[in-house]
């Protein structure tokens, strides 16, 4: 059997924007006569990713778009950041321990005992997360990503509880993992149907879909 293939990283440099939207999984059955409708879980929660380049010249576009072309084979997954939040959001200069190279942004799990909890340690005090940033974990080649659903800071020992969105599912991630605060990637797979290149010898940009795999 054909082992699957490593995921490509996705040249963020190349990238000037990506809209990241939660598909919760849910279905809702409606209800008449004004009763609220009844919300049931068919599927386990993903991101779906849109991205655009900026304008490329030919020769730029032509590489871009062959490494795309790898990701219509079978099995292959590219991981990609969300360009539209390259700092957290309380700190949209840089977060100043990653400027200073003492902090790679990673945390340790100390738990995942609450659901929609992320208890991290040994990240700097005072580290403050506000609702909306995104958090991911990854273990065993499996990239989990979330939204911060709250604000909270780390306190003095440099520990912080991370409630989040969606719920961390336990099957896939333990305390063996590694929480990132700091560009946290996804794994995706590409919609073939969505990329739209033009062939012109203008300077035009590339857009495209991903779907978030999680394992």
């Amino acid at each position: 059997v054909m082992a699957r293939p490593d995921p490509l990283e996705l040249p963020h440099y190349d990238m000037v924007s990506s809209l990241f939207t939660l598909d919760t999984g849910t279905a809702t059955a409606r209800h008449a006569k004004g009763k609220a409708g009844t919300d049931s879980q068919v599927r386990d929660p993903i991101w779906i990713a849109e991205f655009l380049t900026n304008s490329m010249e030919k020769v730029a576009r032509k590489s871009f778009s062959a490494r795309l072309a790898k990701l219509r084979f079978p099995g292959q997954t590219f991981l990609a950041w969300d360009a539209s939040q390259r700092h957290p959001l309380n700190y949209p200069d840089g977060v100043p321990q990653i400027l200073a190279s003492t902090w790679d942004g990673t945390a340790t799990i100390l738990s995942l005992a609450t659901p929609g909890q992320i208890n991290v340690g040994g990240i700097p005090p005072g580290f403050v997360l506000l609702e909306g940033d995104k958090v991911g974990i990854v273990e065993g080649g499996i990239y989990g990503l979330f939204q911060v659903d709250a604000d909270c800071v780390a306190n003095g020992s440099g520990n912080q509880a991370i409630k989040v969105l969606p719920l961390v599912d336990t099957r896939l991630f333990s305390s063996s993992g590694t929480a990132v605060l700091y560009r946290p990637k996804a794994k995706f797979s590409l919609d073939k149907s969505s990329v739209s290149e033009d062939g012109s010898y203008l300077d035009t940009p590339i857009s495209f879909t991903g779907y978030q795999v999680l394992v």
